[in-house]
């Protein structure tokens, strides 16, 4: 006998097709990658990177604890951090941006100034080379 299709396997079905592509990794934070968008990267290599630290930026979330990570264009950024900078001659390419908790350090001060420190902020990460573009706070 064929199981019947029951309400809450209707209301299981409606919620995916609203999620669309979010999902939850393993022991992780929800990942939310935008229609059309196919990462290279995958959400550990991703999260790796973020929590390695900020190299090239002079800054370290080296404790890091995802709390959301979406996949976008680079142009649709500010939908999900208002204060981080649009590559205008890069706006199609494909960026994860990981938000979470952790020490945050941030060394682009004016000389002479302690660092700024946070518990609280994003990495952005360029998906085709793995390159950390921004980090900011909170």
């Amino acid at each position: 006998m064929r199981n019947p299709i029951t309400p809450s396997i209707i209301l299981a079905l409606a919620v995916l097709a609203v999620l669309g592509s979010a999902f939850v990794a393993a022991g992780g934070p929800a990942v939310a990658i935008a229609p059309g968008l196919t990462p290279q990267l995958s959400t550990s290599q991703a999260l790796a990177i973020a929590s390695s630290g900020t190299g090239s930026l002079g800054a370290r979330g080296g404790s890091l604890v995802a709390t959301s990570v979406h996949v976008v264009a680079m142009a649709d950024i500010r939908q999900f951090e208002s204060g981080a900078t649009v590559d205008e001659g890069a706006a199609s390419r494909i960026i994860w941006i990981v938000r979470g908790t952790g020490t945050f350090v941030g060394y682009r001060v004016p000389p002479g100034a302690p660092p700024v420190v946070g518990t609280q902020g994003y990495v952005v990460i360029d998906d085709a080379t793995g390159e950390v573009l921004q980090m900011g706070m909170p």
